[in-house]
């Protein structure tokens, strides 16, 4: 009896062992997340943040999407970010991936980089990671204020031949490959849709629909913001974004300025130099884009008249300027009539005299 029990005191015990192991390892998934990132440095400076994670499938991992301010005081920047990488990992059959970002803060003091969560889904099972928070610190340059301004270092000059004899001593085979691949990608497109409109019975080219002038388009968007009531609701931030984006997009739609890829302050330099901007328009244009600089990097909060006055500002250029193109469009109109009359009147003599002589 003791022999009997003795054995089934074995076998259950080596039957729970087994299930364990069999649960362990249907639960082992590895699975690893870490950040690196700067821990010091000066305000306005482009620091790295990269986020890393180790697993089977990192292709498959739900990493965090960093955009404007990420952090109190810390603000991404989005001409750096964000940039992918994949690597054989550290185990059999890992892989680590990982995603760096630039970000940055223009105010001295000691910041908190957040915890960040990441998802991985393998095996009918979704596990979360989450990384460790980390501490960077950020200093403003001492400035002596006795001594004079002067150049960081003298101007010297570079002419253009040099320049492009540089670059294409550099890039000049990386030039021609792209050129290359260029002209055969469009030579194969042309002849495609040759053959394809042919065959239908279609002309090669498709007639482009006209489409809303820029102008129509901005002052419609401005009606659109105001009825939002953004900034009246406390989202000033929101509020300017759109505003100044309006501007943006008719500048560069209507008057082939770069407004879009441009910061306030270049673009404040490019209205400046604009001819078909009245220069009684620019001073407040250029007020707006200042403004929403403040409002979005220096935390500034502008009252009721200046929320409004900006958004007068706009809408007062935008109404000049359709002014303005329908000004111009009536001339044009009355040249072409008055050319016509002029014309006809020249013609009306010699029919009379054919009819005589008839």
């Amino acid at each position: 009896m003791r022999m009997k029990k003795f054995f089934l005191f074995v076998f259950a015990f080596l039957a729970t062992g087994a299930a364990l192991r069999t649960c362990a390892q249907e639960q082992k998934e590895p699975f690893r997340v870490w950040v690196e990132h700067d821990t010091s440095g000066w305000i306005g400076d482009a620091l790295n943040l990269k986020v890393s994670w180790e697993c089977k499938d990192a292709e498959n991992v739900r990493f965090p999407i960093l955009h404007e301010e990420f952090a109190p005081g810390l603000f991404i920047l989005p001409q750096d970010s964000l940039q992918r990488e994949f690597l054989p990992g550290n185990l059999p059959e890992t892989r680590i991936g990982s995603v760096t970002y630039r970000f940055s803060s223009y105010k001295e003091g000691a910041y908190t980089i957040p915890a960040f969560d990441l998802e991985y889904a393998a095996g009918g099972k979704l596990y979360t990671a989450f990384t460790d928070s980390g501490k960077v610190l950020l200093f403003a340059p001492i400035v002596d204020t006795t001594l004079g301004i002067k150049d960081i270092r003298g101007i010297f000059e570079v002419t253009k031949k040099e320049l492009f004899k540089e670059y294409t001593a550099r890039y000049g085979f990386i030039l021609w490959i792209l050129l290359g691949a260029a002209a055969l990608a469009a030579g194969l497109w042309f002849l495609v849709r040759y053959i394809q409109r042919k065959n239908a019975g279609k002309p090669l080219f498709i007639p482009r629909k006209p489409s809303v002038p820029p102008i129509d388009r901005a002052l419609a968007s401005l009606k659109t913001l105001k009825e939002k009531q953004l900034w009246q609701k406390g989202a000033v931030k929101a509020y300017y974004t759109e505003l100044t984006d309006i501007l943006r997009l008719y500048l560069k739609e209507e008057m082939g300025i770069a407004a879009v890829e441009m910061t306030n302050d270049e673009l404040c330099e490019a209205i400046e130099d604009c001819p078909r901007i009245e220069a009684s328009a620019r001073g407040g244009l250029k007020e707006v884009l200042q403004r929403s600089t403040l409002v979005k990097f220096a935390k500034n909060e502008p009252d009721p008249v200046e929320n409004e006055t900006s958004f007068d500002k706009v809408e007062e250029f935008l109404k000049a300027m359709k002014q303005a193109a329908e000004t111009a469009e009536k001339d044009a109109a009355g040249k072409n009539e008055a050319g016509k009359d002029a014309t006809d009147e020249k013609e009306a003599p010699e029919k009379v005299s054919e009819k005589n002589m008839n």
